[in-house]
């Protein structure tokens, strides 16, 4: 969808885009409606009666549903945006849960080839795992990883260690273009896959809660508490504002602040 692709968004979340918008056209066809225009705050009020998700999902599709009417209403296709009018269910944000460096160390121990190699670029790079199944090889350029554009479409990248650049030139590719993708298969099929690698990995490592979201948010706390900035992370992480990422990491950079007021009042003691 161009509302989705022209945002420079991941693949992931252009996938969510047009899940949403598909189940919006069924509905609509259900409710023999021909135009966009027909949809009302009622209608999308039942709309949204039909999705199974928990209130901070529920929240998620609300705000991209206001995206595509936003889109349409820019392109002239609605006179006004009825879904910014829908209300928005409060939801407790799922606590970030990094991993430690003892459960890291165990996950590296229990991993090998790909598998291995795959868990350290999401570790140093934030990357979800959809971007680093369908990871190209022409986003590598010497150490540095090519993430994702921002808004203003200049390149966001990052430096990788090393050790990850080398593990990651080593892996045998099945298509010369992707490191760890065929790049026939689906993107979704190939994801199922990583994570079914992902979750042995986490058994053989003892981590009962072990699940590839926490790679990401490992790489993210460890920026904030050695001093990023949080403007920074959000950019790394390739967040819509800097507002989600407050929501799902103020308490690492509190952390933060804390061991900044500490190291500042032993100085002033010292004067």
């Amino acid at each position: 969808m161009a509302v989705a692709e022209a945002d420079n968004l991941s693949p992931e979340t252009v996938r969510k885009y047009k899940l949403l918008f598909r189940q919006l056209d069924d509905f609509a066809r259900n409710k023999g409606l021909r135009n966009a225009d027909q949809l009302d705050l009622r209608l999308l009020d039942e709309f949204r009666g039909t999705w199974k998700d928990g209130p901070l999902s529920a929240g998620q599709k609300i705000a991209r549903l206001r995206s595509i009417f936003k889109f349409g209403v820019k392109r002239g296709f609605l006179e006004r945006n009825v879904a910014e009018d829908m209300s928005i269910p409060e939801a407790k944000p799922t606590p970030t849960l990094p991993f430690t460096d003892e459960e890291m160390d165990a996950i590296l121990k229990a991993a090998t080839g790909s598998t291995k190699t795959f868990i350290l670029v999401m570790r140093y790079s934030g990357l979800r795992i959809s971007d680093v199944t369908t990871l190209a090889v022409a986003s590598l350029h010497g150490r540095r990883l090519s993430l994702h554009q921002a808004k203003a479409g200049q390149p966001v990248t990052i430096l990788l260690p090393q050790f990850v650049v080398d593990a990651l030139r080593a892996v045998t590719r099945k298509n010369p273009a992707y490191f760890f993708w065929s790049g026939t298969s689906k993107v979704q099929a190939a994801v199922s896959v990583w994570r079914k690698r992902l979750s042995k990995v986490f058994e053989d490592a003892k981590i009962a809660d072990g699940y590839s979201h926490r790679f990401r948010d490992t790489f993210a706390v460890w920026l904030l508490t050695r001093g990023v900035s949080l403007e920074s992370v959000s950019q790394l992480l390739g967040h819509q504002n800097i507002r989600i990422t407050q929501r799902h990491y103020s308490p690492w950079v509190k952390a933060r602040q804390d061991a900044l007021d500490s190291e500042i009042e032993k100085a002033l003691q010292r004067v």
